[in-house]
């Protein structure tokens, strides 16, 4: 037997007894071949030191091991090593060492780690800008791999025109393969494609048979829209009965309209028997969640019950929600939580731990929620959202406000729970109505990003002013966004300003950072370099990466009279290391003129250049004048063209007047004084001055056709 032949056996094998269970067998096998060096193995061990697999759970040890195969190329070792720095409970927790691990895995062509870069660019970080055309860009190439999620990801990046072109015949197209290769959200997007004719013809019959598709495999969205088909017959027989079926699956998944319609079934008697009670109770549950339907509904039908059945329409409605909510009475599984759960060394911690395990066992909710949160945030034990869910739940059912709030975080995010946005939405309900500020800036976030709610700056702004009126830091910052922008209040930036310092004074990062931003650059308040510096560097000191630029900026200016280039440096260096494509743009500068640092052209260049190719316009710019102005061997007017075009194309003003020089000399490209003509009109656009005088002098020399032509073609 061949060498490698036998390494094969073994890995089969292992994977086999991994698999039944035999995890001490398993590691017989793996841990001498992994100590030996075979990444197989080394990523084998990892994934059992990742999930506690024959051998306590350690995610340090677990990295140890994945970065062994990660650093021989192993894409999906690089991928968990992504995951495990880009999990903030990790002690050595770094966005941007995740997101190079990602990146890594994606040059190997690996589908997950491409689309999990996609996914970022799509949500955005603090650390990453939102970006939707990197987004649509990683995608698309994800797609070409027939990754179902990213086509029907791709798809409603079309059918929203994010990034791309909007174009619903293209989403459609990319929704039917990946609903094809079994997505199911792919399949519920056909289905409403199909029955509001998005990009294909109208077809009942269609949208029918893919949201049965996707309902049967838990979607709510299509179980609403399969129990409405039914209702009214709509691509398929009429059948009330199961119309009432799949409204309740979806009402159970937190459908607030789904309520509504089941409370408009027992009060019409349609499939089910005729019961005002029943219908109040569950229009009762649907205002709750806003919906207007239910709240209109509820007003028509509460008239007609006395005392006594509104009384148990309110004890009905509880029992739904429990059920709907999974906020119930869990003492059975409450019950089963042991001293295992939350071992840990220091005696006198672990004394106050049993002693709130014993407390939330016997009932008391405070216990529950205090050592439900541990559970959250593995403060003194091992992260454990299961364990915090069954806790939560049980302080959230006697009414705990806090319990209530994280317990829809937990929804929100999908941990120790399935994800449940709306659930969410109701549990934050419950607790803003009794003045609990982190839901009410819960549900201001919500409603401003539409988030398990219809979109509604209103009501954002509402809930925002209220969590702020209670002192909630957070809300005080997301106020200074509005008056700062203008949304829904008028335009103050004074006022924003003192928001975002209140926000900072509570430890808001963000709010150091935009507080830093306004005085920098002399918003709402006198420009102040060194106010704005002690914002910046109490927000970097907590790993923000953009006030570490600014900082940079800050000292480049003068923060104290003078320029401090070296402070400069050092504060881009922090930045860029972590990925600030405008940091290491500046770096670049400082090198390439010799400020704070030794002068070096080539480091210079290549600082600039790795923010260039990154997308950054300022950086394609400053990339271009290099080529174009160096009286070294870099001189090089082509590619300084190359990057003109680029910068041009992201709408930089200057770009696009150097770019029209380019073409009016013949510098590197041909002479073209159309196109030239072209760029100085947007460039004029912009308000760039510099723009007018080039655009003078070539409607000089141009005929008056030419100039006409240009500017038909420029309206």
């Amino acid at each position: 037997m061949k060498p490698d032949q036998k390494l094969e056996d073994l890995y089969k094998d292992a994977i086999q007894l991994i698999q039944s269970e035999e995890y001490s067998d398993a590691l017989t096998i793996i841990v001498p071949q992994a100590e030996a060096g075979q990444l197989l193995f080394e990523h084998l061990l990892g994934i059992m030191h990742f999930y506690g697999q024959g051998v306590e759970k350690n995610i340090t040890e677990a990295k140890k091991w994945f970065e062994f195969a990660a650093s021989k190329e192993l894409a999906h070792s690089q991928i968990y090593l992504g995951y495990i720095y880009m999990d903030k409970s990790f002690p050595e927790y770094s966005f941007q060492e995740g997101l190079s691990w990602f990146l890594k895995a994606a040059e190997q062509q690996n589908t997950d780690a491409i689309v999990r870069i996609a996914e970022i660019y799509f949500s955005g970080h603090d650390e990453l800008p939102q970006s939707y055309e990197l987004a649509a860009h990683y995608f698309e190439i994800a797609s070409t791999h027939e990754n179902p999620q990213a086509m029907q990801r791709l798809a409603y990046l079309y059918s929203n025109g994010l990034g791309v072109e909007k174009s619903h015949e293209k989403s459609f197209e990319l929704n039917l393969k990946a609903a094809q290769a079994g997505n199911l959200s792919g399949a519920y997007n056909l289905g409403v494609a199909y029955a509001y004719g998005n990009g294909t013809p109208i077809n009942m019959t269609e949208a029918y048979k893919w949201y049965l598709t996707a309902a049967k495999d838990g979607n709510p969205l299509a179980q609403h829209n399969l129990a409405s088909a039914l209702a009214k017959g709509d691509g398929c027989e009429k059948d009330l009965i199961e119309a009432h079926y799949w409204y309740l699956k979806a009402a159970e998944q937190g459908s607030a309209l789904s309520m509504a319609n089941i409370g408009g079934m027992y009060e019409s008697g349609e499939g089910v028997e005729k019961d005002l009670v029943s219908a109040f109770s569950w229009y009762i549950i649907a205002t709750e969640l806003d919906n207007e339907q239910g709240k209109l509904s509820g007003s028509r039908v509460l008239p007609q019950l006395n005392d006594e059945e509104l009384t148990q329409a309110m004890r009905l409605a509880i029992l739904h929600k429990r059920k709907i909510n999974k906020v119930h009475s869990n003492f059975e599984e409450l019950a089963k939580l042991s001293s295992k759960n939350i071992e840990v060394e220091h005696q006198e911690t672990q004394e106050k731990l049993q002693s709130l395990l014993k407390k939330s066992q016997e009932g008391d909710a405070d216990s529950q929620f205090s050592l439900g949160m541990y559970a959250v945030s593995g403060e003194h034990f091992e992260q454990n959202y299961e364990m915090a869910f069954i806790l939560l739940s049980q302080a959230a059912s006697q009414g705990h406000l806090s319990a209530l709030t994280s317990l829809g975080m937990l929804y929100f995010e999908g941990n120790g729970c399935e994800k449940n946005e709306e659930i969410a939405i109701g549990l934050w309900n419950e607790a803003a109505r009794n003045g609990e500020e982190q839901a009410l800036f819960n549900l201001g976030y919500s409603y401003q990003n539409g988030l398990g709610v219809e979109k509604d700056l209103g009501k954002a702004l509402y809930c925002f002013q209220e969590a702020a009126s209670k002192g909630n830091y957070g809300a005080l910052r997301e106020l200074g966004l509005k008056y700062e922008y203008g949304e829904g209040v008028e335009k103050d930036l004074k006022i924003a300003t003192e928001l975002y310092q209140l926000a900072a004074e509570g430890g808001d990062t963000l709010g150091e950072f935009n507080a830093g931003c306004m005085y920098l650059h002399g918003e709402g308040v006198d420009e102040n370099l060194e106010i704005a510096g002690h914002y910046f560097e109490r927000a970097a000191k907590k790993g923000h990466i953009s006030a570490a630029y600014n900082l940079g900026v800050a000292f480049q200016k003068g923060i104290n009279g003078e320029p401090d280039y070296k402070a400069a440096n050092h504060w881009f260096s922090i930045a860029a290391s972590d990925g600030h494509l405008r940091a290491s743009a500046s770096q670049g500068q400082l090198y390439l003129l010799g400020l704070g640092v030794e002068k070096d052209d080539k480091k210079a260049l290549q600082l600039i250049e790795k923010a260039a190719i990154a997308g950054d316009e300022i950086s394609q710019y400053n990339l271009a004048m290099i080529y174009r102005d160096s009286e070294t061997d870099l001189q090089n007017h082509e590619t300084a063209v190359e990057w003109l075009k680029k910068s041009s194309e992201s709408g930089l003003a200057h770009a696009q007047v150097d770019l029209a020089i380019c073409m009016i000399q013949g510098k590197g490209t041909e002479v073209n004084n159309l196109e030239a003509l072209r760029l100085c009109y947007l460039a004029e656009k912009s308000g760039l001055e510099r723009a007018e005088k080039i655009r003078e002098f070539l409607e000089s020399e141009m005929d008056v056709e030419d100039i006409e032509l240009v500017k038909k073609s420029f309206q």
